[in-house]
């Protein structure tokens, strides 16, 4: 199984934080748009978060990379996925969620152009 490996700051309490509060919202949500958590690992100084790994890369790859230029029905189909992972994370689970760096190189593409939202180091939560 390919996955991909996101290695938090080393040692510092900041990264610390983030690790935890990343680890302990992510393992909570259940999305269709939103990148599958895999699992987590950490010692002293070192952080790990193993989220599935998405072939496509991100969107901002496609919009401003050597890609070719996305056709106009994908593009409507990422952005309606997009919105639906952002319904969902404010409105629609236990626990409301404001992801709060929403930016092309966050929103990922499985194989199919399946959105999955990303990149949850600043999550901030709040109660509905």
């Amino acid at each position: 199984m390919d996955v991909a490996v996101k290695k938090i700051s080393q040692g510092s309490r900041q990264g610390r934080r983030e690790y935890i509060t990343e680890v302990k919202v992510i393992s909570s949500l259940r999305h269709r748009n939103l990148v599958r958590l895999i699992g987590w690992c950490h010692d002293e100084t070192q952080f790990f978060i193993v989220y599935e790994f998405m072939p496509y890369g991100s969107l901002d790859s496609h919009l401003f990379g050597q890609n070719n230029p996305l056709e106009w029905v994908v593009r409507y189909k990422i952005a309606t996925e997009t919105a639906s992972a952002l319904l969902y994370l404010h409105e629609e689970c236990e626990q409301c969620v404001v992801h709060r760096d929403v930016k092309s190189s966050n929103i990922m593409l499985d194989s199919g152009f399946n959105v999955k939202l990303g990149d949850f180091e600043i999550l901030n939560l709040y109660t509905s």
